[in-house]
C-alpha cells in the first residue's frame, strides 16, 4: 500500500551513526550503477531526514511506503515535500527495495562531488553476504564460501578503517573494490558461510590486511612485489596445485596499430621488426617485464603494467608468452586475475579434498592470524603498505 510522506520538524536532534564516522561495524557502499528516479519501498519502521539537517525528519511511518525521488535543479524532489539540496536519509529496520533490488541496511542519496549519489549503509556482515553470491559460486563447496567470507570481510574492514570517515562511502559495488548487490542470489550455503565465520578478519602484526584474491591463479599465485610493486611478507606466491583442473589456455590478439595506439603515452612505437622478450619469474612463471627494441630505442614495460594498459580482458593473467604475427602479436596464457592472495579455484580444490578455510587461509596468504575484530578495541588499524 503507498502511503503518502509527511513533513514533521522535531526539535530533538538525532544521532545517527555515520555522523560520527564509520564504527568498525559498518560500512557504507556507493551504488555506482543505481540512477535516478529513484522508486524506493520501505517495509517496517522507518525515519527518513535531511542529510544535513537531520533534526529535520522528512516522514516517519510504520508500514508499507513506497517513495519516488526524482532529480531536480535545486536537489533531490521527494514527491510533494519538497526539494532537499543537501540529501536525505532513509533509516531503516528492515531494509528497503531500490529501483527494483532488495538492500539490507539504510539508503543515504548524498551529495559528492558535484552530483547525488546513492549510498546503502549497512552491517559489515551484511555486506559479506550481498557480496560472497557475486565473487564466487554459491553453490560451491561450503569451507570455500567460507574461505571467501573471510577474505571479503577482510578487504571490507580495511578499506573502512583506511577511509575513516573521510569520504561519505567506504567502498563501491563494482569489481574495482568488491562486487555487491543487495539481497540478490543469497541462499542457506551463503548465509552459513557468513554466520560461522562471524566477525573474523585476517591479521598480520594485529593490523587487519587487504584481502586480495583472484579467480585462477593458473597454478602459482604471484606476489605483491610483482603486481603492486611493494613486498609483502603474506602476500608472497605459493604453487598451488589444487586449481590445477580449471587451467585452460587462453589467446588475444593485438595488432600493431592498436598496440601503438594504446601504449602512445609512453611513447613506445612497435612493428613487425620488433623483438618481444618476455622475463617471468623462475618460480611462478608470471611475467615481470617485456624488453623491446622499437624505433624510439630500447623499452622495457613491467608485466602488471602491461596487463593494465592493454587491459585484463586482453592479459588476463600474467602467466602468459607473446608470438610475433603478420600484423601484431598473440598472447597466450592461463589463469585470470592479478593471482595476489586467495586463488579461489584453489580454495574450490581445497574444500573439494576436505579442507577447512582455516588450512586454505594461512596456505594463501603466510604467517596471518584470524581474529575476531569486535574484539580488537579502539586501537583496530589497516596493515597500510599501498596507498
Amino acid at each position: 500500500m503507498k502511503k503518502n510522506i509527511m513533513l514533521l520538524v522535531c526539535s530533538m536532534m538525532l544521532l545517527p551513526a555515520f555522523l560520527f564516522g564509520n564504527t568498525p561495524k559498518t560500512i557504507a557502499v556507493y551504488l555506482t550503477d543505481v540512477k535516478a528516479p529513484y522508486n524506493i519501498t520501505i517495509k517496517g519502521k522507518y525515519q527518513a531526514y535531511n542529510y544535513l539537517y537531520e533534526s529535520e525528519i522528512i516522514s516517519a511511518l510504520d508500514g508499507d511506503v513506497e517513495v519516488e525521488i526524482i532529480e531536480h535543479k535545486l536537489g533531490l524532489k521527494i514527491e510533494d515535500v519538497g526539494v532537499y539540496e543537501k540529501g536525505i536519509v532513509f533509516d531503516t529496520t528492515e531494509g528497503f527495495n531500490l529501483n527494483g533490488v532488495d538492500y539490507y541496511g539504510d539508503l543515504l542519496l548524498v551529495p559528492y562531488q558535484g552530483k547525488m549519489i546513492p549510498v546503502n549503509r549497512l552491517s559489515v556482515e551484511d555486506y559479506v553476504k550481498g557480496v560472497l553470491p557475486h565473487e564466487m559460486s554459491p553453490d560451491w563447496p561450503l569451507e570455500a564460501l567460507k574461505a571467501q567470507a573471510v577474505a571479503a570481510r577482510t578487504y571490507a574492514m580495511y578499506h573502512i578503517l583506511l577511509n575513516d570517515g573521510k569520504r561519505i562511502f567506504d567502498v563501491d559495488n563494482t569489481t574495482k573494490y568488491q562486487v555487491y548487490n543487495g539481497k540478490a542470489k543469497i541462499n542457506s550455503n551463503i548465509t552459513q558461510a557468513v554466520e560461522s565465520t562471524k566477525y573474523e578478519v585476517m591479521t598480520y602484526n594485529d593490523k587487519v590486511i587487504a584481502g586480495y584474491f583472484s579467480a585462477l591463479c593458473g597454478g602459482h599465485t604471484d606476489s605483491s612485489l610483482n603486481v603492486f610493486g611493494v613486498a609483502v611478507p603474506y602476500l608472497e606466491g605459493v604453487t598451488c596445485n589444487y586449481c590445477n583442473a580449471q587451467i585452460k589456455i587462453w589467446t588475444n590478439a593485438v595488432s600493431y596499430d592498436e598496440f601503438n595506439k594504446v601504449f602512445a603515452k609512453s611513447n613506445i612505437k612497435v612493428n613487425d621488426k620488433t623483438d618481444f622478450k618476455v622475463k617471468a619469474n623462475s618460480k611462478s612463471d608470471k611475467v615481470t617485464s617485456i624488453d623491446l627494441n622499437t624505433a624510439n630505442g630500447k623499452k622495457s614495460i613491467k608485466g602488471s603494467d602491461f596487463r593494465s594498459i592493454l587491459t585484463p580482458k586482453i592479459v588476463p593473467s600474467l602467466t602468459f608468452r607473446i608470438d610475433k604475427v603478420d600484423n601484431g602479436i598473440v598472447i597466450i596464457g592461463q589463469g585470470s586475475g592479478h593471482a595476489v592472495g586467495l586463488c579461489q579455484w584453489g580454495a574450490y580444490g581445497m574444500a573439494q579434498v576436505k579442507k577447512d578455510y582455516k588450512y586454505i587461509l594461512p596456505f594463501y596468504y603466510k604467517g596471518i592470524v584470524i581474529k575476531d575484530y569486535t574484539t580488537m578495541g579502539d586501537n583496530i588499524k589497516a596493515d597500510v603498505w599501498r596507498n
